[in-house]
């Protein structure tokens, strides 16, 4: 997975994420990870971040793998310039 941003801000928020669906860290441990990623205490980013955890989370309890698995079959290949 690739992520970019230029001071990491994001790049921890969406980290934080990854680490408690995919990976199953605990919110506390992936927000650690996160912030040594880059994020910066910034609270309307962490708010997102656990909001949107606990809204998947509700959505499938138990199974981590099942939130992800919806949002990859739903996502659409990025027409950037390179």
């Amino acid at each position: 997975m690739f992520i970019h941003c230029a001071a990491a801000i994001r790049v921890g928020a969406f980290w934080m994420i990854r680490r408690v669906l995919r990976d199953g860290f605990t919110q506390e441990a992936a927000l650690e990870e996160a912030r040594k990623v880059g994020l910066v205490p910034t609270p309307h980013l962490e708010e997102f971040a656990r909001t949107y955890i606990e809204a998947l989370q509700a959505k499938a309890p138990g199974d981590p793998l099942l939130p992800t698995a919806s949002i990859r079959a739903t996502a659409r290949p990025s027409r950037c310039a390179a």
